[in-house]
């Protein structure tokens, strides 16, 4: 499943938050992720079928009763994990965070509103 949207701005809060898992996230996927992570603004809201893509969930991650899902993902070859706003993780949305083992608004010369495709992985 691929889906569409532009880089947006953040709010910063996600390089405190990936830290505390660093090793947990790492194991899982193999990469230590970048302390931060790139937004994107989908063209559509979305729901993610958990049936048919490749996830995990991280414990604790967020104060919440939920459970917080990383899906697996490529943008432009690079293997990453994708999430909800850390914010708004409960409900279908149009916002999405990228997480990655490098920053990939310097990688892949990525600005705001630039348009990205981003490609979920089947489990």
């Amino acid at each position: 499943m691929t889906v569409n949207g532009k880089v947006a701005k953040g709010l910063r809060k996600a390089g405190n938050k990936l830290a505390c898992k660093t090793d947990e996230i790492a194991n899982k996927l193999g990469f230590i992720p970048f302390p931060g992570t790139l937004n994107l603004k989908l063209d559509d809201i979305l729901i993610l079928d958990d049936e048919l893509l490749a996830f995990f969930d991280l414990d604790g991650l967020v104060k919440r009763p939920l459970k917080f899902r990383l899906y697996k993902a490529m943008l432009k070859g690079i293997p990453v994990l994708v999430t909800r706003s850390f914010s708004i993780i409960a409900d279908p949305d149009d916002l999405l965070e990228i997480i990655a083992d490098r920053n990939l608004r310097e990688s892949l010369d990525l600005k705001d509103d630039d348009s990205v495709s981003l490609e979920f992985l089947e489990k």
